[in-house]
């Protein structure tokens, strides 16, 4: 079973279609990939891909943020 995290993916990136050209297409529905890397910054590179149309899109998560959200992500 998958858990949607849509609500980690950057907000320019949340609610959009798969295929915007068309008004029937499934809102994406992203899944964390299992790629998490620490940066120089303190944060935390999390990627997702969307079960749907497979696109991917990276979010940048602060060290508590990931630590809140880490058992969702299943990490």
């Amino acid at each position: 079973m998958s858990i949607k995290l849509n609500h980690l993916v950057p907000r320019q990136d949340r609610d959009r279609k798969c295929d915007p050209q068309d008004p029937n297409s499934r809102t994406h529905f992203f899944i964390f990939t299992g790629h998490v890397e620490s940066k120089f910054n303190g944060l935390i590179q999390v990627d997702f891909v969307c079960k749907h149309c497979e696109r991917r899109v990276t979010s940048f998560l602060t060290q508590e943020d990931y630590q809140t959200h880490k058992k969702s992500l299943g990490a």
